[in-house]
């Protein structure tokens, strides 16, 4: 329910007190919370506001999906309720998890590190032997013997590209004359033209 500049006096109040041990969360108090008011990005103004202070999510959103999204914007803190049983009596219940809730919730910000990765994008070591099979090369669609100039009816993109030409390649392929007896469904080298 705070403006930046209440919590810029709550934050200046502790303070006076010689504490600097504050992590500031993100609420919207509404029990349960709408999903178009959970506002997660607040953090980021928060933490503009407050560059000294890590930030975090106090939840009151149904589920676990909110606090998985805000620890991936960066909540140091995830605040959540919780019960033994949603159908007990009380205002907190329909927004709280149950046991079983609660240990998936965990395991899957435990998961955002992972996830979120190095931001670098470049391939994985094991993506890079699933790109052998997985990217296609040029193929003959039919045989061309030698001497054949090459038109693009006669070629057909396949997998896997292991040895292959690119499909990019096409281009410079068709209209070219074939350099050997090339057999249909077999990839097109750079030296069979």
């Amino acid at each position: 329910m705070a403006t930046i500049e209440e919590i810029k006096f709550a934050v200046e109040t502790i303070e006076t007190t010689g504490n600097k041990n504050i992590i500031i969360l993100h609420c919207t108090t509404n029990y349960p919370c709408p999903d178009k008011e959970a506002n997660i990005l607040a953090m980021q103004d928060i933490q503009k506001h407050f560059p000294d202070y890590p930030v975090g999510f106090s939840d009151h959103t149904e589920g676990i999906v909110a606090p998985l999204i805000a620890a991936a914007f960066g909540a140091t803190v995830i605040e959540k309720h919780f019960t033994l049983d949603r159908n007990l009596p009380g205002p907190d219940q329909k927004n709280s998890l149950e046991p079983q809730e609660l240990k998936e919730m965990v395991a899957g910000i435990r998961r955002v590190p992972n996830l979120l990765g190095s931001g670098k994008k470049e391939p994985f070591p094991s993506e890079l032997t699933i790109a052998e099979m997985a990217r296609k090369a040029v193929i003959a669609s039919q045989d061309i013997p030698a001497g054949t100039k090459i038109t693009s009816a006669m070629l057909t993109i396949k997998r896997p590209a292991k040895g292959g030409l690119a499909p990019e390649m096409i281009k410079e392929i068709i209209g070219k004359a074939a350099k050997r007896d090339i057999q249909a469904d077999t990839q097109i080298q750079a030296t069979d033209f």
